[in-house]
């Protein structure tokens, strides 16, 4: 099978002068992942996607860190020179490439001209419909975990120091709430302001009555998580846990047994047995 036969067509692109928030609503209207970004001369210059939002503005300097996301362009947290590749490569090689370069998608050119996107998704539909099955108890990897009540600042540079791409919430006895992804940061602007919510408190007074306030709070872990968390058994095939998630329309999935978080598959894992028969 070929690039063209899974590739994404037309591609959604921003040009690299425009704003963080103009691609953001891009990508929450157009509900993709990741945009391809352009000159003046529609030429590909660099790939945006949602990682970028809550890594990469996260480690900017002072000049870009914390301003709002119309104050900044996208050139500055793109990544520049993107690999591209051509309709007619065969789809276990692009796998290797996504891993070789540590990336989540491919600009398709032919011709000098950007005639569609192939990105993890892709490839995980390409495993499913073709690949061979197995099970994942050898594929579990790591997954971080935060207190509900952990800061958004803290999940940021906990994605930042395990270079991952979720992490899993947790309560005081280390019960799975929800989960957040790059997904979840990149679509709220908590990170980039300091964003709060109003609670009502409610307090009794000693006639009897009931007085009410409203007090403000800075979000935490359990206000951006997703949830419930979409898990799978140790004892399934990848093939079904690729089918969830691309169902889900998620990134990876959580390993539980018991209770117990075991760890995670992601598209990244069948990436790599993909990429086995390159």
């Amino acid at each position: 099978m070929k690039v063209s036969d899974y590739m994404s067509s037309p591609v959604h692109a921003v040009n690299m002068k425009d704003s963080v928030a103009t691609a953001r609503n891009l990508m929450i209207r157009h509900r993709v992942g990741r945009l391809v970004v352009v000159d003046d001369e529609m030429n590909a210059v660099g790939i945006l996607s949602k990682s970028d939002f809550s890594i990469k503005l996260y480690r900017t300097m002072p000049k870009w860190k914390n301003r709002p996301l119309n104050n900044v362009p996208v050139s500055v947290i793109m990544s520049p020179e993107p690999v591209t590749v051509s309709p007619d490569i065969d789809i276990p090689r692009v796998a290797s490439l996504m891993l070789e370069n540590d990336i989540g998608s491919l600009p398709v050119v032919d011709n000098g001209n950007v005639v569609g996107i192939i990105t993890k998704t892709d490839i995980v539909r390409f495993y499913v419909e073709n690949g061979k099955d197995r099970k994942i108890d050898d594929l579990i990897s790591e997954v971080p975990s935060v207190h509900k009540y952990h800061s958004i600042f803290h999940v940021i540079e906990l994605l930042n120091e395990f270079d991952a791409h979720r992490v899993v919430v947790v309560d005081d006895d280390r019960t799975p709430l929800g989960v957040i992804t790059h997904s979840d940061l990149a679509f709220t602007s908590a990170f980039e302001t300091g964003e709060t919510k109003l609670v009502e408190m409610g307090r009794k007074r000693k006639d009897g009555t009931q007085s009410r306030t409203m007090k403000r709070f800075f979000l935490v872990a359990g206000d951006i998580m997703s949830h419930p968390v979409i898990s799978v058994h140790p004892g399934s095939t990848l093939k079904e846990t690729a089918r969830v998630i691309l169902d889900r329309n998620i990134d990876g999935v959580i390993v539980i047994e018991d209770r117990e978080v075991l760890g995670q598959i992601s598209k990244v894992d069948v990436l790599k047995v993909v990429a086995e028969v390159s």
